[in-house]
């Protein structure tokens, strides 16, 4: 009797999985079981186009921001609804600063996301910051000023920060080598589905291929996400995610590798690392166990439903939360009256 429940649990999981995502749970065909692509599928670090076959996208990745909306949407709407508009989906800080800075646009002001984008909940706090809406990316045009720095920064954004957020893969897609520490998802479970460095799959599941690379640890939704699933995107800018694990990146030209003291045993995007504790210290909150996600809060992260360009403006967190001020004691609240952490 139990193994009859457990399996007709089972088959209910995977029918109601079939009415969110596609599919043919009574078919014993693959072919029919499955939804199968009408178009090339593309498995690089490009964005694909909004309506590039969304039956596909919704079965092989119902967490994709193509289709999430109907899929995640369905039981978590505010948050669908959010993370589109949020700085992880728009990339607009990115675009904003150096738009402005190599005299693309006049303004600091974002102008451009990943996507057009707009906020039409009625609540646009322009006094923090936030913006109606973004068109799409700048494209390069040809017909520019080859002499100006600016037309050839205009193709800056489509080709390069736009492939880091959550509407790619970024360069840890799936079969691609040499890319260890970038192997993630797109969407949601670009944070919410762990990868291990390698990207190599350590799943008990026979069908999957463990010896390519671009596989999640175990084919498992969390959210206990890991310090390192942060810096498989947060090692660029401003390198936060390498100065809190205590890494560096090397001089040009000098030697390293696990043969080499003071530097990194494993690669992570594409170089090992000066790591030397004297110099360049692990950060004492990563020292003593925490994790990025035990201070970020959900809002900071996955967005407040506002449309913001600039990083100050999104995030929710100071050191004052928790270590006060003289003479103050902490909060321990984010700017939204949230206590920080895991939820």
């Amino acid at each position: 009797m139990v193994i009859l429940k457990t399996r007709r649990s089972t088959w209910a999981l995977i029918s109601i999985v079939c009415s969110v995502i596609g599919g043919d749970p009574n078919s014993a065909v693959k072919e029919a079981a499955h939804v199968l692509p009408t178009l090339p599928v593309i498995m690089d670090n490009t964005v694909a186009p909004l309506d590039h076959d969304l039956p596909y996208q919704q079965f092989v990745n119902p967490k994709n921001l193509l289709v999430v909306q109907d899929t995640c949407g369905a039981c978590h709407p505010f948050k669908a609804e959010t993370i589109i508009k949020s700085m992880m989906a728009t990339a607009a800080e990115h675009s904003a600063g150096g738009l402005y800075q190599n005299g693309v646009v006049k303004t600091k002001t974002p102008i451009y996301g990943t996507f057009a984008v707009e906020d039409t909940d009625g609540l646009v706090p322009t006094e923090r910051g936030a913006v109606q809406s973004l068109e799409d990316l700048v494209e390069y045009d040809p017909s520019g000023d080859p002499h100006s720095n600016a037309t050839h920064f205009a193709a800056v954004p489509a080709q390069a920060c736009a492939r880091c957020h959550l509407w790619s893969r970024g360069k840890g897609y799936r079969g691609a080598e040499n890319v260890n520490g970038l192997y993630r998802a797109d969407g949601c479970v670009a944070c919410h589905m762990i990868y291990d460095n390698d990207g190599l799959s350590r799943s008990a599941d026979k069908t999957i291929d463990h010896a390519e690379p671009g596989h999640p640890r175990i084919h498992q939704v969390t959210k206990q996400i890991e310090t390192q699933q942060c810096i498989h995107c947060h090692h660029r800018g401003a390198r936060i995610g390498l100065n809190f694990t205590g890494r560096a990146q090397m001089p040009p030209r000098l030697p390293s590798g696990p043969d080499y003291a003071g530097t990194t045993d494993e690669k992570f995007n594409t170089n090992y690392h000066y790591a030397v504790d004297g110099v360049n210290p692990t950060d004492v909150h990563f020292e003593r166990g925490l994790d990025c996600i035990d201070c970020h809060t959900i809002q900071g992260i996955m967005g407040d439903g506002n449309i913001y360009g600039h990083m100050d403006q999104a995030t929710k967190i100071e050191c004052r939360m928790c270590h006060g001020l003289p003479g103050e004691f902490p909060t321990m609240i984010d700017h939204d009256g949230l206590v920080p952490g895991p939820r």
